[in-house]
């Protein structure tokens, strides 16, 4: 096995090929693909970015970037390699908050690949995650939060989270540098033989976690190992199979009872033994050694569930935004409306967040708005009429619908009241059971004009009671001035 040293980025010449001692091949649950190399020759030190693995003069996987250099694993006082495919990912923007909603009748997968892009994952089957599954993690008109240095890392981090913590059957996200990215699932007795792989327990034994190891995201681990001898020439079809994330499991006997999976997926212990999920391989190849010894070694974490401690937590996952009203949507949406990040920078107030939205919600942002009292068929206990550009304050979370909290409460120097209701038109009204008018109402308008209107009666008082044909006064009464009656 070799790695080739590419002159310049995107150019298909050799520049120089160096022989490999080790090759530690890394593949973990919502990871990138990663390998550690360890040169024959300890002179050797590639100094370009660009490289491309071989086998027998063909490459076997290409477009690899040095990540940094590490004290070698076997301890000689060498240095190993560590490389990966790495995504730049699109750039956030000067704000510092992008919110990615997914809008009516967008399709799960194309939401999420907005998210991940420029990851293009394909629609997952049915053992992955249903496709109820997905639109409970995925709701329309859910928001996911960008911070300005969530790169492609943070995004593929919480998609796995939130996957993780919401379906019962999703998992999350792996890649296979062949295939890209795709997903995996564990799926606890399943009878299909492309998501689940029998261990024979005799075949592996307990282990330490490998050094480069990355087992710090999930609960329960159990790390177990083998070393066995594989046939030089079948070590690049075994890299093949790495590399390509091939759905079943690979048998290196002819009796089947040594099956390794090659891709994060669900594992029997034993025939009739529990299912467990694999979240990470590394497998160990070693090269140019003598016919008889082992040259490769398996490392397997295992743990009882899929779930994620979540190594981003919720960082930048639920906010307060300003934002400015648009308009509701209408009667065919009665809750939802639009509001838009602000136009006037003076307006922003210290502590809330600069933010706006990515390209493919340029509308703006759905959210419902929260309101005093109770809502019930055919109308609410309070209704604002907002007009645009009014200011409100949103909760986003993501994976949610934002909600509007309310507006901020502006200083009224002199006020006395201890509580002022202030609009240019005011209205109180009765409605019935069915929210039509009862022609019961109060309403002040700021023309100088009250009006009150009671369609059976009006009371003031204990003594005074107006009907619409008849005044009732059931107490002495002094009028002062004259009084005309026509």
């Amino acid at each position: 096995m070799q790695l080739a040293q590419r002159s310049a980025k995107g150019t298909s010449a050799d520049s120089a090929v160096f022989d490999l001692k080790e090759l530690h091949v890394s593949i973990s649950a919502g990871d990138d693909f990663r390998i550690r190399v360890q040169f024959l020759h300890s002179g050797d030190n590639p100094n370009f970015e660009q490289y491309s693995l071989k086998f027998d003069n063909r490459d076997v996987i290409q477009d690899l970037e040095v990540i940094e250099c590490l004290p070698s694993a076997s301890g000689a006082g060498q240095r190993d390699w560590l490389l990966a495919r790495k995504l730049a990912g699109e750039l956030p923007g000067a704000a510092a908050l992008t919110l990615y909603q997914r809008k009516d009748e967008e399709p799960v997968i194309e939401f999420v690949n907005r998210w991940l892009s420029p990851l293009k994952l394909p629609a997952p089957d049915a053992f992955v995650g249903r496709p109820a599954d997905l639109e409970r993690v995925f709701p329309v008109g859910g928001c996911l939060l960008q911070p300005a240095d969530g790169d492609i890392d943070y995004r593929i981090a919480l998609i796995q989270a939130r996957g993780g913590e919401q379906s019962p059957t999703y998992a999350g996200l792996f890649e296979a540098p062949k295939n890209g990215w795709g997903w995996y699932a564990h799926c606890p007795g399943t009878t299909d033989v492309n998501h689940f792989c029998v261990l024979n327990p005799e075949a592996w034994e307990p282990a330490a976690a490998p050094a480069p190891a990355r087992a710090d995201r999930f609960r329960q681990v159990r790390w177990v190992t083998r070393t066995i001898r594989i046939a030089p020439n079948e070590q690049a079809g075994w890299l093949s199979a790495l590399i390509g994330g091939e759905p079943q499991a690979l048998a290196d006997d002819a009796t089947n009872k040594a099956a390794t999976p090659f891709r994060p997926m669900t594992v029997r212990w034993g025939e009739d033994g529990p299912d467990l999920f694999c979240h990470s391989l590394e497998f160990m190849f070693t090269f140019n050694i003598a016919e008889s010894e082992p040259n490769t070694q398996i490392f397997l974490g295992l743990s009882c569930c899929r779930q994620h401690i979540g190594a981003i937590g919720t960082r930048g996952d639920t906010t307060l935004i300003l934002a400015e009203f648009q308009r509701w949507l209408g009667a065919g949406q009665p809750f939802l409306a639009l509001v838009s990040p602000l136009t006037d920078a003076a307006g922003a107030l210290p502590g809330f967040p600069r933010w706006q939205m990515q390209a493919g919600n340029s509308e703006g942002l759905t959210a419902a708005m929260l309101a005093p009292g109770f809502v019930r068929p055919g109308y609410s206990a309070f209704s604002a009429l907002m007009k645009n550009k009014d200011l409100v304050v949103v909760q986003v979370q993501g994976g949610q619908l934002p909600v509007i909290l309310g507006s901020l409460q502006r200083f009224r120097d002199g006020q006395k009241d201890d509580l002022l209701l202030s609009a240019e038109k005011l209205a109180i009204s009765a409605v019935k059971p069915d929210g039509a008018d009862a022609q019961t109402s109060l309403s002040l308008s700021n023309d100088g004009k009250a009006k009150v209107a009671a369609v059976e009666s009006l009371q003031l008082g204990e003594t005074v009671l107006v009907k619409s044909a008849e005044l009732s006064i059931s107490s002495d009464t002094k009028i002062g001035g004259k009084l005309d009656v026509a």
